[in-house]
């Protein structure tokens, strides 16, 4: 009996023992895992009062959150601890702190009245409404559909708006608060279940978000109904719930689909920016206006579809009714058919074209969509304008074919413009200072290397050298006649004025003395950055002397046009004397007149800044590279004129020479 006795005493201390351990290892886990953030919500729970306040006498932070966001005070109302409560809140602590899953210290302590009311008391927000913002905006589903499932007896109204929900900083410094609707933040959060839960509870239909927002916000939309929020987030199971519940509710209840957001735009609208087609597809079915006007210009949703090429949606809108000779709201008021025409956007005009689009209507500045299409480049446009029996589009291709059957040919062009001459080490230019150093070197960007200039040009009779503000570029010949007859988005005409849009009118034109287009080519392909130069010296450069004339047959598609054979011009310069070098440079004496080092002078470039178009642009073909005449480039337009190196200075001591000595001192014969 007494060994029994023992033994039970023993199994009670030893079970007293684990469970102090267990408790001890639990503590120091929870601190570990928080770190010195946590060690806060142990001394709530786990320690006295006496032992909070030493924590305190410290200096330590009361405010600091724990684990999921939780702060001292949301533990102290977890175990209802009065004393603590009292004494945090004595001392600063944050009543409205909110946790990560959007409880505060006021929710946590739901059903003690004793709790509620000291909180209540020192500042908590206790709007039930306000709570249930918060659950949403966390993504707590669970506390969302308890506050709404017991509604009334926690006294919510959830149509009811909340002033003080969301602060927003202002430039100033200051806070101003915008209030939300639940529906309307459950929208945002796309949050479809609790949407759902509050619509089941009555939620309005016809609710509009903060009319105050764009005081805070200058660029957000104000006055925003659920159907127009959900549009605009793009959000088309959201859509499809508000236009079910929407035919649930009487009349008076439903949402009107076609109304507008104070910043005058509708939920088709909203759809139509985001191009979502099902979305549209959706309103239009419920009955949304295709032909309302949207925002500050009152724009079409048609002429926003066109402008965003959104093929799909216009389609749908165009078979709903809307309107497609609507005008854009800018000077030009172009039509939809025009606008596509601009773009080349073939699909669109074949949707408006076979819709019934009218063809010939005009904009602003008397350009019609076939105008448009032709300006452009897009000359399958014009050809399709013509298969659909307009009239204008055929004599204009019959025209085009008449009067420039070769000026269509990037190659041909080429080969027609007047070879100019380059003028060599012309009076009053520089020598660059880089040749004059003992043994001029350049970087050859193909080659990634340092070269010498000499060696370059020695390796090949067709190297040459373009120097351009003492840098200097290594390219070929060859090249150069391959880039400018085959590479169309190179070759650049010279725009008066910008221009909008891809097409070069006569009074965009510059034309030399004998009336002729004035091309150039883009140096970029050499590297030389934002410089033009003219196809005329470049053809001197690369001995293409030979013209084709413009009644010259043209040629199948695909096929180079004939070069001419290589017969060598009459130098634009007179060959140098042997006299005239130091050293024997073979690239520049052996068998080629032409020296292979070039100036690239700006100096006489009227203007610093040049913006340029492409010629594939203009001569109707489609561009993928072409500049824009607005953009105002940095092009820069120059000539070339040639150098050599620059003759060694010999200095010369006058010799000595017997013969004149001996004559000089030779005495002349006395007369007798």
């Amino acid at each position: 009996m007494v060994g029994t006795t023992k033994r039970k005493q023993t199994k009670k201390r030893n079970s007293k023992t684990k469970n102090q351990n267990r408790k001890t290892k639990k503590k120091q886990n929870r601190k570990q895992k928080g770190g010195n953030i946590d060690e806060l919500s142990m001394i709530i729970r786990d320690e006295s009062l006496d032992a909070l306040k030493e924590y305190v006498k410290q200096g330590k932070n009361i405010n600091k959150k724990g684990s999921k966001g939780i702060t001292a005070l949301m533990e102290a109302v977890a175990i209802q601890d009065k004393e603590k409560i009292e004494y945090l809140i004595e001392q600063g602590a944050h009543v409205n702190a909110v946790a990560d899953d959007g409880t505060t210290a006021y929710s946590v302590a739901f059903g003690n009245d004793a709790i509620t009311e000291l909180l209540k008391n020192a500042g908590a927000k206790t709007n039930p409404i306000y709570l249930l913002l918060l659950a949403i905006e966390k993504n707590n589903d669970k506390t969302a559909k308890v506050m709404i499932k017991n509604r009334e007896a926690l006294g919510l109204d959830i149509n009811e708006k909340v002033p003080e929900y969301k602060p927003i900083q202002l430039e100033d410094g200051s806070e101003k608060y915008i209030y939300e609707y639940p529906v309307t933040l459950a929208i945002k959060k796309d949050n479809l279940g609790i949407t759902k839960d509050l619509l089941d509870a009555g939620a309005s239909l016809a609710i509009e978000s903060d009319n105050t927002q764009h005081e805070v916000v200058q660029f957000m939309d104000i006055g925003e109904t659920p159907i127009i929020l959900a549009a605009k987030e793009d959000n088309l199971l959201m859509i499809e719930l508000l236009l079910e519940e929407n035919q649930k509710r009487d009349v008076y209840e439903r949402f009107d689909i076609n109304q507008s957001s104070k910043g005058n735009f509708t939920a088709l609208y909203r759809a139509v920016e985001n191009n979502s087609s099902s979305i549209v597809e959706k309103l239009l079915q419920a009955g949304a206006n295709p032909n309302s006007q949207n925002g500050p210009d009152k724009v079409a949703p048609i002429i926003q579809a066109v402008d965003d090429s959104y093929d799909v949606i216009v389609q749908l809108l165009v078979e709903a009714g809307a309107d497609m000779n609507a005008r854009t709201p800018d000077y030009f008021e172009n039509t939809p058919l025009i606008l596509a025409a601009y773009y080349g956007d073939m699909e669109i005009i074949k949707i408006l074209v076979e819709a019934g689009a009218d063809m010939d209507i005009k904009n602003n500045e008397d350009v019609d969509a076939l105008d448009a299409a032709y300006e452009s480049g897009y000359m399958n446009i014009v050809r399709y304008f013509s298969d659909q029996g307009h009239l204008a589009a055929t004599d204009l291709l019959l025209n085009m074919n008449e009067q420039e059957p070769a000026k269509r040919d990037t190659n041909l062009i080429v080969q027609q413009i007047q070879p100019k001459s380059i003028e060599h080490e012309p009076k009053g230019k520089p020598i660059p200072e880089i040749l004059q150093a003992p043994n001029p070197t350049f970087y050859d960007v193909i080659d990634m290397e340092e070269k010498e200039i000499k060696s370059y040009l020695s390796e090949d009779p067709d190297n040459v050298v373009f120097i351009y503000k003492q840098q200097v570029i290594g390219t070929n010949k060859q090249q150069l006649k391959n880039e400018f007859t085959t590479n169309r988005t190179k070759i650049m005409l010279e725009c008066k004025e910008a221009n909008t849009f891809f097409h070069q009118p006569e009074k965009n034109l510059i034309k030399d003395d004998e009336n002729n287009l004035l091309y150039y080519l883009n140096m970029d392909i050499v590297g030389l950055l934002g410089i033009l130069l003219p196809i005329s010296q470049l053809k001197t450069l690369t001995h293409m002397d030979k013209m084709l004339s413009p009644d010259s047959p043209p040629f199948a598609p695909g096929e180079s046009p004939p070069f001419a054979p290589y017969e060598p011009m009459t130098p634009p310069f007179p060959p140098p004397s042997d006299s005239e070098f130091g050293e024997d440079l073979s690239p520049i004496r052996g068998g080629n007149l032409y020296p292979n080092i070039f100036v690239v002078d700006t100096s006489e470039d009227p203007k610093t800044q040049r913006a340029i178009t492409s010629f594939g642009a203009y001569d109707g073909d489609n561009v993928v590279s072409a500049k824009h005449c607005a953009e105002e480039e940095p092009m820069k337009v120059g000539k070339l004129y040639s150098v050599n190196f620059p003759k060694k200075s010999v200095k010369r001591t006058r010799s000595k020479s017997p013969k004149n000595k001996t004559q000089k001192s030779r005495k002349q014969p006395k007369t007798p």
